[in-house]
């Protein structure tokens, strides 16, 4: 996969300058921005993700869609196995936290954000164009006092001192190109079952917290599967919540309960 990649010093959001690319119609897959500085990212729930001046990795990519919007939900899964994927090389043993939070002995590492936009066309009455734009942010060399959170970690802490953003850039679409054309030359098997291998989530039980009418709701339950859409499959029945034996989520936020027995 070719990227073309543009490189700023500072910015609020890659994420959001690749949006406002694609509302001016200018936004191409392959296209990449990254920030030597990123004030104010976006995660899941709308989280702050800031990216310190030569600390971190944040790069937004351009993805092509595949045809068939059924197939959509399995992009956030290839862009956190990409991620993994690429810190493996570094000699880390990455797993990955559903749907794509790269975790590190169960500390997160890097967060990811997958948008789907729409890109408008020049040419009058032709079909409105869908591109994924793909927030990585990872954590490089920070030590524990710069951490915001005790559950976070840096390749420097996991071990792999003195990557520079440029390198760990590199690896990063290395791997999500790769990844990219494997799903596909190849279909969803091939991001679907690494995935699962490296998913840490599967046999935990978790807590998945989703908007409801009220607010937000929190299910627990044992995460049993990664179904062939992406879902995450919860046996509630194995922690006495009624309802149905399994329930399937498509997003939400999920905290790593304990280990399965």
């Amino acid at each position: 996969m070719i990227w073309n990649i543009t490189t700023v010093e500072r910015t609020g959001s890659t994420n959001a300058d690749l949006a406002a690319r694609a509302h001016g119609g200018a936004l191409e897959p392959g296209d990449v921005l990254i920030a030597g500085e990123q004030m104010a990212g976006r995660g899941r729930l709308e989280r702050v993700w800031s990216s310190p001046a030569g600390s971190s990795l944040a790069l937004s990519a351009a993805l092509a869609l595949p045809a068939e919007p059924t197939r959509w939900p399995i992009l956030p899964l290839a862009v956190g196995l990409a991620t993994a994927t690429a810190v493996t090389t570094w000699g880390i043993d990455a797993r990955l936290k559903w749907p794509n939070d790269v975790l590190v002995e169960e500390k997160k590492l890097a967060g990811i954000l997958v948008e789907t936009r729409a890109v408008p066309s020049s040419t009058p009455n032709s079909q409105v164009k869908y591109l994924a734009i793909a927030g990585i942010g990872l954590n490089l060399s920070q030590t524990v006092a710069d951490l915001p959170i005790p559950r976070a970690t840096s390749l420097a802490l996991a071990g792999a001192t003195g990557i520079t953003p440029r390198e760990a850039a590199d690896a990063v679409l290395g791997a999500l190109g790769e990844t990219m054309e494997r799903w596909r030359a190849e279909g969803d098997a091939a991001v679907l079952e690494p995935y699962r291998r490296l998913c840490s989530t599967l046999g935990r039980v978790v807590d998945v917290t989703v908007p409801s009418a009220g607010g937000v709701e929190t299910i627990t339950g044992r995460a049993v599967a990664i179904g062939d859409d992406g879902r995450l499959g919860l046996d509630i029945a194995a922690t006495n919540v009624p309802g149905d034996a399994v329930r399937w989520f498509g997003s939400g936020e999920i905290e790593h309960v304990r280990a399965a027995r």
